[in-house]
């Protein structure tokens, strides 16, 4: 995992990537209501080094500027962008200005779904211990952990525990976290892919990607 705070080495690291996995630490979980909520950005080329460009961390050492985030942008736009429920993280990076539902988004929830549609939950750390690690969700444990024990949560109206992600400092969040979820992410969209091909669900995946831009637009 690469901890920066400049956009110029994912770019470079992108450069010749076709695919990019993408991944938002937020401090909330409702970006429609709470606004601007982004905390950070993980990156991964398909195949290639994890980044993590962090921007409201709380806690902890130096944060990006925002104007990195256009830059990241940019260099986004014209690849296919892999996201686990990516509704959730265009609509965070959308608050800070940053509009992608324009180019090619796939969903690995909607990967896994298509190709194992009985599924009882496609969280990704539980898609992730099924069919990639074992130990999948480990550093989840550990990071919810911290945040209660360093009080970085509060209660809301329905009393539920809200955890506050932007509190941990970027470099305890970035690896194994961020990290985690960014190749577990990964994991799924290779796994998943060969059996749309040998299924012939290309056309049915066309078609889940264009609702994937409707909902969005939707909500």
């Amino acid at each position: 995992m690469n901890l920066v705070l400049s956009a110029d080495p994912i770019i470079a690291a992108c450069k010749d990537a076709r695919v990019i996995i993408v991944d938002c630490e937020t401090s909330s979980l409702y970006p429609w209501r709470d606004g601007k909520i982004l905390a950070g950005v993980g990156v991964k080329p398909l195949g290639g080094e994890c980044f993590y460009l962090p921007f409201r961390h709380k806690n902890g050492g130096k944060q990006a500027a925002f104007k990195e985030l256009v830059k990241l942008g940019e260099a986004l736009r014209g690849r296919e962008l892999v996201f686990h429920n990516p509704k959730f993280d265009l609509a965070v990076l959308w608050q800070d200005g940053l509009r992608l539902i324009d180019e090619d988004i796939t969903d690995t929830v909607v990967l896994v779904r298509l190709v194992s549609e009985d599924e009882p939950s496609y969280e990704l750390k539980r898609l992730a211990k099924k069919y990639l690690d074992p130990d999948a969700g480990i550093s989840q444990k550990a990071l919810r952990a911290l945040i209660k024990k360093m009080g970085w949560y509060e209660i809301d109206e329905s009393g539920d525990v809200v955890l506050h992600y932007d509190m941990v400092p970027a470099e305890v969040i970035a690896s194994p976290y961020v990290e985690d979820d960014l190749r577990y992410t990964e994991g799924l969209y290779l796994k998943s892919t060969p059996f749309i091909k040998q299924r012939g669900l290309e056309e049915l995946l066309v078609m889940e990607k264009q609702l994937t831009k409707r909902l969005f637009h939707i909500e």
